[in-house]
């Protein structure tokens, strides 16, 4: 887990976090041990990309536990909205979850700084020295970027307080045909990683969320840069 100063912050971007959210919701009901999710990520429960990648849903208040992990009632919220204003709502609550991004968020009104700025901002913030934020301040610029409101993800699925989707939802999954595809999966790879995904179409508008924010994240970096 990333940290500045005394302040932990995300290695995944909001939509990032959020299409394993949608995962852990859809595929196995909103909770699963460690070493399953794990496995299902393909990666080593000891290892420390999972650690990160664990971290960072924790991080941004999306699932709690440790030998089980759930997803938050927030999380629950953001992810399978009733509503648009829900769904901003959640997003919003989400990102004050990240103590550092919250203060960054009190600084500057909400805006989105430049870097120049974030940096001095960070600085104030959590007292590290210049240098030490230098070598920060990109990837928080990238995270927090993403965490601005832009996009609102569909309802997954109704739920039950224990995170099990109801008969009723079950039923309704059936008749529309949006059953994940065992065999059909979204595969797809950029310069922050890779996603693999049971091709449904709330998976498809995850991935799309994904994507857009990382296109924002690119039309941030200078203009010299490789486009995507």
């Amino acid at each position: 887990m990333p940290q500045l100063g005394r302040f932990p912050y995300p290695a995944l971007s909001l939509d990032e976090a959020l299409a394993l959210a949608v995962r852990i919701a859809r595929e196995f009901g909103g909770s699963i041990s460690r070493d399953g999710l794990a496995r299902t990520l393909e990666m080593s429960p000891r290892g420390g990309h999972f650690s990160r990648v664990l971290g960072a849903l924790r991080t941004w208040g999306l699932v709690e536990g440790r030998s089980e992990i759930r997803v938050t009632q927030l999380g629950l919220r953001a992810i399978a909205p009733v509503s648009p204003a829900e769904g901003a709502e959640s997003r919003g609550k989400l990102v004050q979850a990240v103590d550092l991004f919250r203060e960054i968020t009190q600084k500057t009104s909400g805006r989105m700084p430049d870097t120049p700025l974030l940096q001095l901002i960070l600085e104030e913030i959590t007292g590290a020295p210049r240098l030490t934020v230098e070598e920060h301040v990109a990837t928080i610029a990238k995270v927090y970027a993403g965490a601005q409101p832009s996009h609102v993800p569909q309802r997954i699925e109704e739920t039950e307080p224990s995170g099990q989707p109801t008969s009723a939802s079950q039923s309704a999954e059936n008749q529309s045909g949006s059953q994940p595809r065992r065999d059909r999966r979204i595969e797809v790879t950029y310069s922050e990683g890779t996603m693999s995904l049971p091709e449904t179409p709330e998976n498809l508008d995850a991935v799309i969320a994904v994507l857009q924010s990382h296109r924002k994240t690119v039309s941030l970096e200078p203009s010299g840069a490789e486009p995507a």
